[in-house]
């Protein structure tokens, strides 16, 4: 598959035995550890579920660039682009594609899961984590995005030691994960953590059961609460949210510091952290939408069936801008346009507001659409 520039992506693309393209399928997007490749990850997701296997589209890009929050220059759209070309060749079910990956695939499915998490119906990474530079700084800043998106987070008990055989001095990935664990908690995440006994970092096999009801589980178009921290442009979507462009300063390969009088070493890392990346909040109570930004100016407000009565009046609140108080109407050309751009069929939006930093909220044209798929 053709990415940015010249870049080309090999992906493995199974299809289920009875495949038929009239019907829509889930798909299960799974990435590869540092060794092995494409064919250990099909035939580690064949292990696992067995002849429920055959329920599924897999697709498994082959040699996918690393995935962590704090890379520097910025990671590339690649996954995106992937699944969205993946939709053109496959009849997907954009309400059931899942993610997950194994070591290396856990780490990207983490942060690929975090940081697209609308994406997603479920998140299932194995024997990784959530890799960021200083995680008790870092994870309640991000973690919060997962709220509406199912993880089965799956490691070995005796993953203990670093790549070159010593025993890590922190407990390894599985005192990681136990760590992460526990930050989800506090933050009341429904994170469902599994620690396989008696297994390294080789070996782990999440439960078939659990792993099978995973992949029932549906996206969530419109939930009536969305709170989404992001770093680049491209992770800024979040379900009935969406950035156009970000402002201040960003978040490069050096950060600097200052603590305050009675601040410890993490609460300053987070508080420049949270300064830095960009943030979509919005809350949903009947017909009333509230709407607040970090770092953001403009957003785009979508709407969809079932997240309002179309024949009624809506009220959009944001800071610094006029309230908008009017009817909103589904535009067919909307969302025609907005089907193209996201390949997303069973989410449909039929009409943006436009909320400006400062001024009036305003409709989104299909003219204006038209124009971010064709600048």
């Amino acid at each position: 598959m053709k990415l940015e520039g010249e870049a080309v992506r090999q992906v493995a693309l199974r299809l289920p035995a009875g495949y038929d393209p009239q019907q829509a399928w889930p798909l299960i997007y799974a990435l590869h550890g540092s060794v092995g490749g494409t064919e250990f990850i099909l035939d580690y997701l064949e292990r696992v579920l067995g002849e429920a296997i055959e329920r599924f589209v897999i697709a498994a890009p082959r040699d996918y660039g690393q995935y962590v929050i704090h890379a520097y220059p910025p990671v590339s759209t690649e996954h995106l682009t992937v699944l969205r070309e993946i939709k053109r060749l496959v009849h997907v079910d954009s309400d059931r594609v899942y993610l997950t990956g194994y070591s290396r695939g856990g780490h990207a499915s983490w942060t690929l899961g975090t940081l697209h998490a609308e994406q997603f119906a479920a998140v299932a990474p194995i024997a990784g984590t959530l890799i960021a530079p200083v995680p008790r700084a870092i994870w309640p800043l991000l973690l919060p995005n997962l709220t509406h998106t199912a993880v089965l987070n799956v490691w070995g008990e005796l993953d203990t030691d670093l790549d070159d055989g010593r025993m890590s001095p922190d407990g390894g990935l599985a005192a990681v994960n136990r760590k992460l664990r526990r930050v989800a908690g506090e933050l009341g995440l429904p994170l469902a953590s599994r620690q396989i006994a008696g297994v390294g970092h080789l070996g782990v096999v999440p439960p078939r059961a659990e792993m099978l009801e995973l992949l029932e589980r549906r996206r969530i178009h419109f939930p009536e609460q969305v709170r989404h921290r992001f770093r680049h442009l491209y992770q800024g979507k979040a379900y009935w949210l969406e950035a156009r462009r970000l402002t201040g300063s960003q978040w490069s390969d050096r950060l600097t510091i200052r603590r305050g009088p009675r601040e410890n070493i993490d609460a300053a890392i987070a508080r420049a952290l949270r300064a830095q990346l960009g943030e979509l909040r919005g809350s949903i109570e009947g017909q009333k939408i509230d709407v607040r930004r970090r770092q953001v100016d403009p957003l785009v407000v979508w709407f969809g069936d079932g997240m309002i009565d179309w024949n009624g009046s809506v009220v959009l609140e944001a800071s610094r801008v006029r309230d908008f108080r009017g009817q909103i109407e589904p535009d067919l050309l909307i969302c025609l346009l907005q089907a193209a751009r996201t390949r997303d069929f069973e989410r449909l939006h039929w009409a943006g507001l436009h909320v400006p930093t400062r001024g009036e909220i305003s409709r989104l044209s299909a003219e204006e659409l038209d124009r971010w798929l064709w600048p």
